[in-house]
């Protein structure tokens, strides 16, 4: 169990790719099964904050329970994707995960 409770987390998606290698499909938003990965990530942290960073947030509208931060600088990729989490993050702390890791998950 997180020892600073999950209300003081927030769990930021970085999402920004220009979803070149897939014929312009969004990564984190390809099905596994019965979810997207965008759902099976926001599924890890229940009652944290909701953070998602992308670079458009057009195929995100309605499937995102939470805040959409576009990155504070453009052209720095993932680093800057994790700038832009913290500087946007409500919480103490943020864990951060990239939008294409469907197989994350949280242990006690």
């Amino acid at each position: 169990m997180n020892p600073v409770g999950w209300s003081d987390i927030t769990l930021a998606i970085i999402a920004g790719g220009r979803a070149t290698r897939l014929g312009g499909r969004v990564k984190a938003l390809l099905r596994l099964g019965p979810k997207s990965i965008l759902d099976r990530l926001n599924a890890l942290l229940p009652g944290s904050d909701r953070l998602l960073v992308t670079n458009d947030s057009r195929p995100f509208e309605g499937q995102w329970p939470g805040t959409i931060a576009g990155d504070v600088e453009a052209g720095f990729g993932a680093p800057g994707g994790v700038v832009t989490a913290l500087l946007h993050a409500r919480t103490p702390w943020v864990f951060v995960v990239a939008g294409d890791m469907p197989f994350v998950t949280m242990k006690e």
